[in-house]
This record gives structure tokens, sequence and C-alpha cells, in this order.
């Protein structure tokens, strides 16, 4: 019988204690982990994930969150819910202690308190106006989130024409800049 290891490279005959070993077959423990995960399955809570349910805490059901379309956006599962508006604290005082203001100015003032259904409404509104070619054409000369840094760093009056043609021209979307559905 002849054994490929490394001592037969090197023409060094094998220890007798490693043949022994090799020769005596040992029964696998009987808790592995597997078996163990496997016996309390049912017991086991399980969510949803990307690739149907899973337990709850493995890296899949947080890592991979159930895709749920609702229209063009995805709402994901853990998302918090909607805060109760006005939120505590965030109200305006109804007065100003160095400033008196017009019934105009108060108007004005009171006007930016928002309730959670007047929220939802715009938000129900606006929820799928990027489609809208109107929406696209008056976005288009905007100064954006997207090109604010740019506008702030514009130095002298020749850059700064050069950058207004730029977002006026636009850019083309290749396939691979678009939003897939």
């Amino acid at each position: 019988m002849q054994i490929n290891t490394l001592s037969s490279i090197h023409r060094i005959p094998p220890r007798p204690a490693s043949l022994v070993s090799w020769g005596r077959t040992e029964k696998p423990q009987r808790a592995t982990l597997i078996s163990s995960v496997l016996h309390g399955l049912s017991q086991l809570s399980m969510v949803d994930s990307r690739f149907g349910p899973v337990p709850r805490g493995s890296p899949l059901s947080y890592q991979c969150p159930p895709v749920v379309k609702r229209g063009n956006y995805v709402q994901h599962p853990g998302a918090p819910t909607f805060p109760k508006l006005p939120l505590e604290g965030s109200t305006f005082p109804t007065t100003f202690p160095n400033v008196d203001p017009n019934s105009q100015q108060f108007l004005h003032l009171d006007s930016l308190t928002v309730t959670h259904e007047m929220a939802a409404e715009r938000e129900e509104q606006t929820r799928e106006q990027s489609e809208c070619p109107l929406w696209q054409a008056l976005r288009k000369p905007r100064v954006t989130a997207s090109r604010f840094y740019e506008v702030s760093h514009v130095k002298g009056p020749s850059s700064g024409q050069t950058l207004a043609g730029r977002i006026l021209k636009g850019v083309h979307q290749t396939p691979a800049m678009k939003r897939s559905p």
C-alpha cells in the first residue's frame, strides 16, 4: 500500500500513528449545528424575504427584504410609520419676543402648518410626477440638488455661462443611467 502524502515526496516513511488514525472511522457528533437548527425549525418565527420565508434574525431576513412594489416605487417593509403631524415642539409660537408680525405675516406663518391628511394628499399627488413631460420641462432649467455644488463653486462669468449652457442642454441618459422597472 502506497500513501501519497507530503512525507512520501521527501522519501520519509509515514509514522505508524498517522496510519492508525486513517484506518479508524469515527462516528460524527450527534448534535451538529445544522441538526439543532432543523430540529427546532417548527418553533422558529419566519419572516418574508426576497427569496421567500426565512428564519427571523438570519442574514437573509435583513439583507434581502421583500420587494413590495406599489405603482412606480418600492416600499420597504421595515420603513418607519409616518409621524403624527405636527410634530411636538415643531410649531411656531404665536407670539415672538422681538418681532411683532403684521396680519399678513401671521397668516403666512399660520399657513405653514401641515396636517397628516394634507401631507398624505401632497405625497399622493406628486407620487409619479417625474414621468410627466411638463414636470421634466419645468425642472430642466432649475438648479436642483444634484447641480447645487457646481453652481456654488462657479468662479467668474465665463465659467457660469458654460455651466448654464450645460444645465440647459441636459445630459442624454444611456440605458445604464435609467432606472430599471
